[in-house]
């Protein structure tokens, strides 16, 4: 088995809006989660936005501190 890096088929980031996106890279995964729910996509708006306004890091420590 091999196991590539992720910058071969899951260069993008979304939590953090980067790109790492080279030559090795043969496929984009976007995350686009169409199976899911309303509600999970809903949660999913909120932490990237959190993420954007607040940085990953307090983004986590908040979702630790609601799942209480």
């Amino acid at each position: 088995s091999v196991v590539y890096p992720m910058e071969f088929f899951s260069p993008l980031d979304y939590t953090q809006h980067t790109n790492h996106r080279n030559q090795n890279t043969v496929a984009i995964h976007h995350y686009q989660h169409t199976w899911a729910s309303s509600g999970q996509k809903f949660r999913r708006l909120i932490k990237k936005f959190s993420a954007k306004i607040f940085g990953i890091n307090l983004t986590q420590k908040l979702k630790q501190y609601f799942k209480k």
